[in-house]
């Protein structure tokens, strides 16, 4: 240990021990006897020719060359104020490993100052600690109150002390000094230091109004916090990219923030992920941690992703796809790679009264938390509000409509609210206490398995494969996907059979290129039916069919009919919020999103039609339309043929015409392909040979061949 470490707050450098020298209260020292190190802390005035064994001397510490461990990390905890003519204290707190030093020092007798900037030296302006009875020391420079503040030792004149100030001055050598001056007006205290003849400038220290006691140093300093998570972590509400930890990096400026949060993140991984999935952003990190902070759920309910299963043990093959699969994923990597930081899973406050699948999701969390002996803070009850319409508007943010949505913490809600509660947490934690671990060692990877090594599928079915890289706690979890024939599709491990044939599915990790394979072969789908094909079925604009497929922003589709006069709705869906599919009056329109266009201008009644849709381009024969561009939207109301469904009911005049055939797709994956039939029965309707369904007419009106 070297006395340098103490210069986290009063900079000075490791004394050495003379014994020809005195020493006054609370001087610093070391001895070096052999292969014995000691440090010592003077608690009187100490006189030459005194041994370091006198009991008027504080052992630190004692090191013996040889000794394992860690050199012991001394620091500066409180230094508190005491009334004047108290003796200074000492004492020690903490651990043998990471010693504190809090210190008592005595507050001196008021100055008084005369205009001629004369003083009285028969009082003591510094007190009792390592006092120069020739030091002049300089003003504080550019106090917020604009008064110049001047300190003082004996048989100095001409040097002004405000009469509501105290000062006192801490020495551990012959050079080095320490001076801390209090305004007790406004409770203000100041130090600076001294290294030879020059100090260094004034600093504020925090100050306890209640008691009277410094701060020395957060509980931060020199540590790097690292947040992960999604919009309520990373701030969309206010200054996205720090958000949670921006008014913990505006009060300890000491330590390391990092946020590698993103708004709309899932805790699992997609087929399609449009953010860095949480569980991904925490693996990905390789940096130093002293803390992790991360959420993570809000967006695995908007989009709809399995919660999953718990598994029973600590190595499982965690399926990542799923809610739970992600969290223990993630929390086995936090465990295996950081276990001395401190470590905080975040449950933001409620939102509203209708979320218990949101709320079924943290219910597993706290579950899972609680098997991997993870701290959480449960904001629901911490952060002490209900959702009412008010606090919605006074504590949310939402940059989109600019206005409070309930959901995403705006700046109040996080310094009032937040914070606070997540500052102490971590504290509590040990964050405080110099847990930090360093930078993890590289874990190389080792190999790779799937769980299937050869999967038979039906056109149009799917399966996840799950990719588990060796060992579970290598640094570099990323793994590739590819695939050598075109009839199998493979999205993040996800198979999917698009046409008859066989396939083989490779995985390969970034680190090592280490692969596993899955053989795939694809079949036609197996069908048993007691239908006759037929052309077309006509309807009289009265009858649909419900498809039950729900559209969305990956919809695709092809329907080829006949269009007669007087004819509204052809096909499609439309709920309280987005609409999909195709409508006429005086025109054709394309629907997708929020936006009708326009897609034929001239008369159309009376012909045959084949409207093909792929994204945002629809096609009405050799004409063309580019409809809303929405990222995300999905329908509560099921897709029509015949007719536009409306929250769940025909919309109004449906299609007079024919009906050829009609093909839906989820991407480029054929999900349903209706063809007119004549059942056995003589029963006219579509069926889909995708899924191996008949699809009876709905409505009043008739349908016929």
């Amino acid at each position: 240990m070297s006395v340098n470490n103490l210069g986290k707050v009063f900079m000075t450098p490791k004394g050495q021990w003379d014994k020809t020298l005195s020493y006054t209260k609370l001087d610093i020292v070391t001895n070096k006897i052999g292969k014995i190190s000691s440090g010592y802390l003077a608690i009187t005035d100490i006189s030459a020719n005194t041994e370091l064994t006198d009991s008027r001397w504080m052992n630190l510490y004692t090191l013996y060359d040889g000794d394992s461990g860690a050199t012991p990390n001394f620091t500066i905890g409180r230094v508190n104020t005491l009334d004047a003519g108290q003796s200074a204290t000492a004492s020690i707190t903490g651990t043998p490993e990471n010693p504190v030093l809090n210190l008592g020092i005595p507050r001196g007798a008021n100055g008084s100052g005369t205009s001629s900037g004369t003083v009285d030296t028969s009082k003591t302006f510094m007190t009792g600690l390592h006092v120069y009875s020739t030091e002049v020391l300089a003003d504080l420079d550019n106090m917020a109150d604009n008064r110049a503040y001047l300190i003082s030792c004996h048989g100095v004149k001409n040097v002004p002390v405000d009469a509501n100030g105290m000062a006192c001055s801490v020495g551990f050598s012959n050079k080095y000094v320490v001076h801390i001056y209090t305004c007790l007006k406004d409770n203000r205290t100041f130090i600076r230091t001294k290294n030879g003849a020059a100090f260094g400038s004034w600093k504020e220290l925090q100050n306890n109004n209640s008691s009277n006691v410094v701060v020395a140093e957060s509980p931060y300093k020199g540590k790097t916090i690292v947040a992960f998570g999604d919009s309520i972590i990373a701030g969309w509400g206010w200054k996205e990219g720090t958000g949670v930890v921006q008014p913990l990096k505006e009060k300890y400026p000491d330590a390391t923030w990092i946020n590698k949060a993103e708004s709309g993140a899932n805790f699992a991984t997609t087929s399609n992920p449009e953010h860095t999935p949480i569980v991904t952003q925490i693996r990905s990190y390789t940096g130093a941690a002293d803390a992790i902070i991360f959420d993570g759920g809000v967006n695995d309910n908007t989009t709809g992703v399995p919660i999953g299963t718990i598994e029973s043990d600590y190595d499982a093959s965690y399926n990542t796809a799923t809610f739970c699969g992600a969290m223990e994923r993630a929390l086995q990597y936090i465990m295996d790679k950081y276990p001395l930081a401190a470590k905080l899973y975040i449950i933001p406050h409620s939102f509203k009264k209708d979320t218990s699948y949101l709320n079924s999701i943290y219910e597993k969390a706290i579950e899972i938390c609680e098997k991997w002996n993870m701290p959480y803070l449960d904001m629901r009850k911490y952060a002490q509000i209900a959702m009412t319409e008010l606090n919605k508007n006074k504590y949310t943010y939402n940059p989109n409509s600019k206005k409070g949505d309930g959901v995403h913490p705006n700046e109040q809600f996080y310094r009032t609210h937040y914070c606070p509660v997540i500052d102490k947490t971590l504290q509590n934690l040990g964050i405080a206490y110099g847990l930090a671990s360093d930078i993890p060692d590289i874990v190389k990877v080792t190999g790779v398995t799937l769980n299937h090594n050869a999967i038979t599928l039906e056109v149009g079915e799917s399966i996840q494969l799950v990719a588990t890289v060796l060992p579970s706690y290598a640094t570099n979890q990323n793994v590739t996907w590819s695939v050598n024939n075109s009839n199998v599709i493979v999205e993040n491990g996800k198979i999917i059979g698009k046409e008859i044939g066989n396939a083989i599915v490779t995985v390969t990790t970034l680190d090592g290129n280490y692969t596993a394979q899955c053989s795939v072969t694809i079949n036609k789908k197996s069908t048993t039916t007691n239908h006759t094909e037929i052309t077309s079925l006509s309807l009289d604009g009265n009858c649909y069919f419900d498809t039950e497929i729900l559209p969305d922003q990956n919809t695709n589709t092809e329907v080829s009919l006949y269009v007669d006069a007087g004819t509204t709705y052809i096909c499609g869906a439309r709920d309280d919020k987005y609409k999909y599919g195709y409508t006429c009056t005086d025109n054709f329109y394309a629907v997708r999103g929020t936006i009708d266009s326009a897609a034929k201008p001239s008369a159309f009644w009376g012909g045959n039609w084949t409207i093909k849709q792929n994204g945002t381009t629809f096609n009405f024969g050799s004409s063309s339309v580019d409809t809303d561009s929405i990222d995300s939207f999905s329908l509560t109301s099921p897709l029509y043929i015949g007719n536009m469904s409306k929250n769940g009911t025909n919309a109004g005049t449906g299609l007079k015409g024919k009906i050829y055939y009609a093909k839906i797709y989820s991407g480029d994956v054929l999900i349903s392909h209706l063809i007119p039939v004549k059942k056995d029965d003589s029963v006219l309707c579509l069926y889909d040979n995708v899924r191996n369904k008949y699809i009876y007419k709905l409505g009043s009106g008739s349908i016929n061949e």
